[in-house]
């Protein structure tokens, strides 16, 4: 059954307590965690609410009570907007749609409210352990569960926690009174809840890290969330689900490694965080679509145009301003020695052509080489790039890698990216000062740059 669409919830409008409530926990969540605080203002959307009480997240918008959320330290502040920040990151609501989907998880029954449950554990465990933020005494914590570990682990661990359900009742003789009010399951029913959004008194215990905070009794109602994971908010009038797609996400993730690189602050879980999503297990196709687009993007920023949007807030956040490209110049280069069969070339110019229909580079330089370089052409749209790639070129000689370079030096060339596709047969020039990405038709490596596997 697919979720029905929903209105917004009104959005509440703060009072100078809360205003100020919310700067401190900006400020906190900039010092405590970079990488997060970028992809937050990036990304996601402040959205204070009253229809919620406490907080939530739908993937694009992070939900709060102000009233609530102004009863926080400025630290527990900060911990709530990692953690939500987390949830987007990982993509829990898409994830909460497909498993209400599948109706399972892994085998086990799907119950939302539960895995909300082990999301948080896990989320929590994350951010405690690296000492973002403070977590209430409150909130769910577990010294026996890991940031590393897999929620979906966690969620059948609890899942085998939960308490039977009641005994089903005998069936009523014809005229007999049933006793009581509502009813058990019936026969053939599941052994578990089903998915009606509560689970109970099943976790209650939590952490008492930080415990110069006042205790959160919202949160300890709620058996110790502190949030609901929502799925994508779908438009009632068009019926489309309001969501970041994968590309953009993963180019997010990315922008927002570097900039928690830049100021030094990277915390090792982000870095597997990070991998896990920009670097998953896929086939070449949607590796080197990830890669390019990562590198390119298809929204460039800029320092020089900041984004005007974010100097309002308070305090001030500078963040680059977007570029109407993806690229200013792309290279592409074509090893002819003879080693690279029809098969792989046609997959290789249909991807990258689908590539670059992404990114919208403003210019594309296409090379061809064996030992010299035998031809080199000007595109700026795709149906050139088309009649480029197919008209015969020399070749059929040995291998060398160093003219490309070296002719793109001589001509001040200076590519954002250089995409090269070969067997990687033959010398490397030194490493120039942009990306490669070597797409290779063999299983070797190169000594420098990206390498992905070419199969037709």
């Amino acid at each position: 059954m697919e979720p029905q669409a929903r209105r917004l919830p009104t959005k509440a409008v703060l009072t100078a307590e809360q205003e100020q409530a919310l700067v401190e926990a900006r400020i906190a969540f900039m010092n405590h965690c970079p990488f997060f605080c970028y992809y937050y203002y990036d990304q996601l959307t402040e959205y204070p609410t009253e229809a919620v009480p406490t907080a939530a997240t739908d993937g694009k918008r992070v939900y709060f009570n102000p009233a609530w959320f102004t009863t926080l330290r400025p630290p527990e502040r900060c911990f709530v907007l990692a953690h939500e920040t987390y949830h987007a990151v990982w993509g829990h609501s898409k994830r909460v749609r497909y498993y209400r989907a599948e109706g399972t998880i892994e085998g086990v029954k799907f119950i939302k409210d539960l895995f909300n449950i082990a999301a948080d554990y896990v989320i929590n465990a994350d951010l405690i352990m690296n000492k973002i933020g403070l977590c209430n005494p409150e909130w769910l914590y577990d010294k026996t569960i890991s940031g590393t570990d897999k929620i979906e682990e966690v969620y059948k661990t609890l899942y085998g926690k939960l308490p039977p359900p009641p005994p089903p009742r005998r069936p009523c003789e014809e005229g007999e009174k049933q006793e009581g009010k509502g009813g058990g399951q019936g026969e053939g029913a599941d052994d578990k809840p089903s998915d009606d959004g509560k689970v109970g008194p099943l976790v209650t215990g939590s952490s008492k890290y930080g415990r110069g905070s006042q205790p959160d009794k919202r949160a300890a109602a709620a058996g110790g969330r502190f949030d609901v994971i929502e799925e994508p908010y779908i438009d009632p009038v068009s019926a489309v689900p309001d969501e970041i797609d994968d590309i953009t996400h993963r180019e997010a993730v990315a922008r927002a490694l570097s900039a928690a690189k830049a100021v030094g602050n990277v915390p090792g879980f982000i870095e597997r965080l990070c991998e896990e999503i920009i670097n998953p297990q896929v086939n070449w196709r949607e590796h080197i679509r990830m890669i390019l687009t990562g590198k390119l993007g298809s929204r460039r920023e800029t320092w020089l145009n900041p984004n005007r949007r974010r100097l309002v807030l308070n305090p001030i956040i500078y963040m680059p301003g977007r570029k109407g490209h993806g690229a200013d110049l792309v290279a592409v280069w074509i090893d002819t020695s003879g080693s690279i069969g029809k098969g792989e070339y046609n997959a290789f110019f249909s991807e990258i052509g689908g590539i670059l229909v992404d990114v919208k580079p403003k210019r594309l330089l296409v090379g061809w080489c064996d030992a010299q370089v035998r031809r080199t052409e000007w595109a700026s749209s795709l149906e050139e790039f088309w009649d480029h790639a197919y008209k015969p070129t020399e070749g059929g000689g040995g291998t060398s890698f160093v003219p490309p370079f070296q002719w793109m030096k001589a001509n001040d060339v200076a590519p954002e990216t250089v995409v090269y596709l070969t067997d990687l047969y033959g010398p490397f020039p030194s490493r120039p000062a942009y990306d490669v990405v070597w797409c290779a038709t063999t299983n070797l490596t190169a000594p420098w740059g990206e390498t992905v596997r070419i199969h037709a």
